[in-house]
């Protein structure tokens, strides 16, 4: 029996609008000189990727030809919390978790987001919704997902076992994680980009947080 589900952040209950990201990545590649040498189906290609999929420093390296640290520095900069809050709005779903709790399950957050866009997300979600919120990034000194360890710290706090436990995410990394340590993986579908599961396969697939209750028996 499940007693514990853990989400992902963005991409699984709060959507960045897609205009966002071209905007910003186009703007790293005008200050690296690159962004006119791009066709523009190039330019998305990289950007989707980039954005939706693992390996993103070996993304930059391989499409840009540049060293991923030049690119994040500049990234850092122009992905400011001021900009990126008007570029986020939460899924509709997500009062799915109220639901969650009043059933009696543990609820929280294991992401790999930057700590300031973390926060800003968990502001417009109601951070006192969550038991326990992990950042799994390096500015945090937590290695980030498919490393399982963000998950594994939630679980401890949450004083819940992997086998009764779900973790929820929208990327191949997150289902990684959870297998890795027993963890029931669901992949959510917010129809946004079409990830190849070349590693792993989910073992559930939904497109809304609505469908757990099946599995979930709520």
């Amino acid at each position: 029996m499940f007693t514990a589900v853990l989400f992902d952040l963005d991409g699984t209950l709060v959507h960045t609008k897609d205009e966002y990201r071209y905007k910003i990545v186009g703007g790293v590649l005008d200050k690296l000189g690159i962004r006119g040498k791009l066709r523009e189906s190039k330019f998305k290609k990289f950007v989707d990727k980039f954005w939706f999929e693992e390996g993103r420093d070996q993304t930059i390296e391989d499409f840009l030809g540049v060293h991923a640290n030049e690119f994040w520095k500049i990234f850092r900069e122009l992905d400011t919390p001021k900009k990126r809050a008007r570029a986020l709005k939460v899924y509709e779903d997500v009062d799915f978790l109220d639901k969650l709790k009043s059933s009696g399950f543990k609820i929280a957050i294991v992401t790999g987001a930057p700590p300031m866009i973390a926060e800003l997300e968990l502001e417009l979600l109601g951070k006192h919704k969550f038991d326990q919120i992990i950042i799994a990034n390096p500015l945090s000194g937590i290695e980030p997902k498919p490393d399982p360890r963000g998950i594994l710290l939630a679980l401890e706090r949450l004083q819940a076992s992997p086998r009764n436990s779900v973790y929820v995410g929208n990327s191949e990394g997150d289902l990684m994680a959870a297998k890795k340590i027993g963890v029931y993986d669901v992949f959510v579908d917010r129809g946004e980009y079409p990830i190849k599961f070349t590693k792993v396969k989910p073992s559930l697939k939904i497109r809304t947080l609505y469908e757990l209750s099946d599995l979930l028996k709520i």
